[in-house]
Order: C-alpha cells, then structure tokens, then sequence
C-alpha cells in the first residue's frame, strides 16, 4: 500500500513516530494522509495477533510464580506428641537383665533387679529359697511352668505386673480416645472407669501431671506413662 503524497512534502518526523507509536499499540498501522485526508487503516492479515489481545502479567504475579517455583508449601506438620512418642524409649530396670536365665543359687546384679521387681524378699543378690518361692507363686498366677527359673517369659510377666504401662508409652491418649487404656487410667486416677476419655478424666490428669512436675497438658504422653508406673507400683 502506498500513501498519498503530500503537497507539503515529506511527513514530518513528529508525525512519523506518532504513525509508528499507534502501529505498536493497536497491531495496525492506522496511516493519515499528509494533507488532511483520511486514508483507511491497514488491517492485519489473517493469523496476526492485535497487541491489544496479549494478556498482561504484573511483575508481582511473575514475582509469585517464581517464588512458589522455588520454595514450595511445606507438608503439614505431625503432631508434636505423637513425633515425641515415635522416639520414646520402652526399656525399663529389667530390659538389661531379661536375656540372663536365673535359677537356684545365681548372683549378682540381675537377682537383684529381680527380687526389687518381686519385692517382699531380701534384695542381697542371691537366688535362694524365699526368692525362689516368690518365683514360683508368680509362675502359677502367672499360667507358667513353675520351674523356679527364670527366663524370658517370666520375666516378661514380671516386667509387665511392675511396669503396667511400659507398652504404651509409644502411644498418645487425649479427650475422646475410647477403650480399655482409657478404663485402666481412670481406675488408676481413682475415677468411674467409663473407657471414655472425658473432662473428668483430662481433669484428672492435669492434677497428676502436676503433683510430678510435668507439665499439664492433659494428654497422656511418653512421661506421664512413666508417671502412672510409677503410681501403679
């Protein structure tokens, strides 16, 4: 397409970049004739975008991508209490000694955490007959052989009457837990064993917790587990 020349001459250079600021803006190129008359603007051919269509993005926006991109939402985090339990350990003052095998006459440091752990008999390190007979009783209550010696199943039994606990302490118990545990921490609270973990109980648990030094949370976790075998014994 050619323009009319004008009869002033060449188009000045102010309305040139004018023609040229209108090309960038609108996707066409709407062209004035020099001298006054108006000439029809050029059209884009088929498959040409107009400018005027792009979608603008902020730097803001860009900024977010970018950011998002690079530091990513962080996963939920786990409770805190059941995070702790995962790590707790469940050894007691028996564990050490619970792969030695006792019986009439054995000394040492392991008959002594066994007679601590049967109490009622002399804790002297010696295996003799008044232990041994605590040995025995505990196996017939118990459904063991009794055999007067000590091995893993016994002392098992024995580590689960003094420690009643000690399997839960991986465990977490708050307000609205149901169930068995429920039940033996509120008979050994001194509460209505209902199974339900109530105010009553969390109320309850506070003042144990706090009578320790633990802090009251109301929730029964790895130290307060420690606590009620300690209550239990």
């Amino acid at each position: 397409m050619h323009l009319r020349r004008s009869r002033l001459g060449p188009a000045p250079a102010r309305t040139r970049s004018h023609l040229a600021g209108a090309a960038g803006t609108t996707g066409f190129l709407a062209v004035a004739a020099w001298d006054g008359a108006p000439v029809a603007p050029v059209r884009p051919v088929a498959g040409d975008v107009p400018v005027s269509a792009a979608v603008p993005v902020s730097a803001a926006t860009v900024a977010t991508v970018v950011t998002d991109a690079r530091h990513p939402a962080s996963p939920p985090r786990p409770d805190a209490h059941a995070a702790a339990a995962s790590t707790v350990s469940t050894a007691t003052a028996l564990t050490p000694h619970k792969a030695v095998v006792l019986g009439p006459g054995s000394r040492g440091e392991p008959v002594r955490a066994l007679q601590r752990a049967l109490g009622g008999v002399a804790v002297d390190g010696v295996l003799g007959p008044v232990t041994q007979a605590k040995i025995v009783a505990l196996q017939q209550v118990s459904g063991l052989p009794a055999t007067g010696v000590v091995t893993g199943p016994t002392w098992d039994v024995l580590e689960q009457r003094v420690y009643p606990f000690v399997s839960r302490r991986t465990t977490v118990l708050r307000p609205g837990d149901c169930g068995p545990v429920v039940a033996q921490v509120q008979r050994l609270l001194g509460l209505a064993a209902t199974g339900v973990y109530d105010d009553a109980t969390r109320e309850a648990v506070r003042r144990a917790q706090a009578r320790a030094g633990l802090a009251g949370t109301g929730v029964v976790a790895s130290r307060t587990w420690s606590l009620f075998d300690r209550l239990s014994a």
